[in-house]
């Protein structure tokens, strides 16, 4: 019976810090540092290129997207902020109600919500970044925009 009590005990110290390293891990990951603001600015200015080179967006419609982009950032990086802070309280809760299923699948539930609010910001992004261009640009837009993402994901993945 002793035991057993010392062996519970030894699992909820290994479990506290598994929780305790995961959430400075995701503090650390979720921290902007000077490598993500550069790959920020790099997609950015790729992102132009691509408007200005491949769609032909004059200066007036850049300026249009330049606006368009940092509005986004900003109402973005707040919802990604309220994202970090939901996942630590998830993970303080999960700790306290012992990692049950019911509490995982309510955490799990709270992000994805959240996650779901940052991907149709992100679509409607993308809408109003093809609404800056003339009829001929969105329709450039529409055959060349995937193929465009696709590159930037490659770059970010040997980056």
């Amino acid at each position: 019976m002793m035991n057993e009590s010392k062996q519970k005990k030894v699992l909820l110290i290994i479990i506290a810090i598994l929780v305790i390293a995961n959430t400075v891990t995701l503090f650390l990951f979720m921290q902007k540092s000077p490598q993500k603001k550069d790959r920020q600015n790099s997609r950015k200015n790729n992102t132009i290129f691509y408007l200005k080179n491949d769609l032909n967006y004059n200066d007036v419609q850049i300026a249009s997207y330049d606006s368009l982009h940092k509005k986004h950032m900003e109402s973005t990086e707040s919802l990604f902020k309220e994202m970090r802070i939901e996942k630590e309280k998830n993970l303080k809760l999960l700790s306290q109600k012992g990692f049950s299923d019911s509490i995982t699948e309510i955490a799990a539930n709270t992000i994805a919500e959240k996650q779901k609010i940052v991907e149709i910001k992100m679509l409607r992004y993308l809408h109003d970044m093809r609404s800056i261009g003339t009829p001929a640009q969105q329709a450039k837009f529409d055959t060349t925009f995937f193929t465009f993402m696709n590159k930037e994901k490659s770059k970010s993945k040997r980056n």
